[in-house]
């Protein structure tokens, strides 16, 4: 028998930290997750109303926090996605689905068929392409990865190579209705991307405002001055203590706040949130680059906005970048040792891009590296070169 908390404690800071790092959580998969969610349902409910107007749905057989961002941000995608294909065969199987009841089962082929008619005519699908094969495959694999779709029998890997040979029959779950969130209007009626996101913001400022702030604050690995309105960044000035309280009394995080910058940072390594830096090697990258960074404002002049952005061309980034790998490439990877600057230049700047640390004008052929790159640099211990040395001595 579950007592449903009411009060937040540490149990009820992790499972908000879960509930903000993943989709949803499925009974079956994580049924003692499931049931400490289900036991704090009432606090976690209450503060993610109240604080970011989120929507807790809390189901027999999964619970899902329908995170809304405040803006669309391109990290924000479905990585395993490729294509904008992709997106538009997912929706059109959704669409499939709807006319189904759960646990329906349906072959490949008899969904190959229908989705020529949901799909919009501007795609031309055509199953004798292989790159719409292919999309295809990815979106049914993802689904069966988010179980709202499983697979009973199956060759269709062969699809990706002949429409005609492959067959698969699979089986719709209840996941798939609640994949995508409901709206207040048919969707057709809305006019942008923007307005869909705003279209459960309440209609009081105060409310709206506050609800942004927390979603920003909670999603977004930092926020800038410049992408708020001016209310909103006078809130989180004015209100900041409390900002801060909350953040770290319901998701262990510590709010950071500087003259035109503001982020959340984990405050325990062993957080269930998605962290930052991670261990991957591009992150190691990253973390060389900014004391390149670091070193080219503390010794000549660099180019900058009012707004504290700094101002590279292409070329200056891969002269920086190399300046970077003369420093550390013995610690790099056989992979980034090997590859060209430019493939290299290109996949950092890709990654700054998407931890909201540069922006491209594309038009002026300008990169813009954005504060908080400033907030964390890295480097090897003193004697990591001697021992690296060493080993590749042994090695030899």
């Amino acid at each position: 028998m579950t007592t449903n908390k009411k009060w937040m404690d540490e149990i009820a800071e992790q499972a908000i930290q879960v509930l903000l790092s993943r989709f949803w959580i499925i009974k079956e998969d994580d049924p003692e997750l499931y049931a400490i969610i289900r036991d704090r349902e009432s606090v976690i409910k209450d503060f993610m109303r109240e604080k970011c107007g989120f929507r807790l749905i809390v189901h027999r057989y999964f619970i899902k926090l329908e995170k809304i961002p405040a803006q669309a941000e391109g990290w924000m995608g479905i990585r395993e996605f490729q294509e904008p294909l992709d997106y538009v065969l997912l929706c059109s199987v959704l669409a499939f689905l709807e006319n189904k009841s759960v646990d329906d089962q349906f072959l490949l082929s008899q969904l190959c068929e229908e989705l020529k008619l949901l799909t919009p005519e501007s795609v031309k699908l055509n199953w004798e392409n292989y790159v719409h094969r292919k999309s295809l495959i990815r979106v049914l694999k993802w689904m069966q990865e988010m179980k709202m779709i499983r697979i009973i029998d199956s060759n269709d890997l062969l699809f990706t190579h002949d429409e005609k040979e492959a067959e698969a029959l699979y089986e719709q779950t209840v996941l798939s209705r609640y994949f995508m969130r409901t709206y207040p209007k048919d969707l057709y009626r809305f006019s942008s991307r923007d307005e869909i996101l705003k279209a459960d913001l309440s209609d009081d400022d105060s409310i709206r405002r506050r609800h942004q702030v927390y979603r920003r604050m909670l999603l977004s690995p930092v926020v800038y001055e410049s992408e708020m309105s001016e209310e909103e960044w006078l809130y989180i000035k004015n209100y900041r203590y409390r900002i801060a309280e909350d953040l770290q009394k319901t998701a262990g995080l510590s709010l950071e706040v500087y003259k035109k910058t503001a982020l959340a940072v984990v405050i325990d390594q062993r957080s269930k949130l998605h962290q930052f830096p991670d261990g991957k090697m591009i992150t190691a990258l990253f973390l060389q680059f900014a004391d390149e960074v670091r070193h080219r404002l503390a010794t000549e002049e660099v180019d900058r906005t009012d707004r504290g952005w700094i101002l590279l061309t292409a070329v200056q980034f891969e002269q920086w970048l190399q300046s970077c790998k003369e420093r550390f490439d013995y610690g790099w990877s056989k992979e980034y040792k090997k590859q060209s600057l430019g493939k290299t230049a290109k996949e950092l700047l890709h990654f700054l891009i998407d931890w909201k640390m540069a922006k491209v004008d594309d038009e002026r052929a300008i990169i813009y590296l954005l504060p908080a790159i400033g907030r964390m640099v890295g480097n090897y211990p003193a004697d990591y070169k001697e021992k690296h040395r060493r080993n590749q001595e042994r090695s030899r």
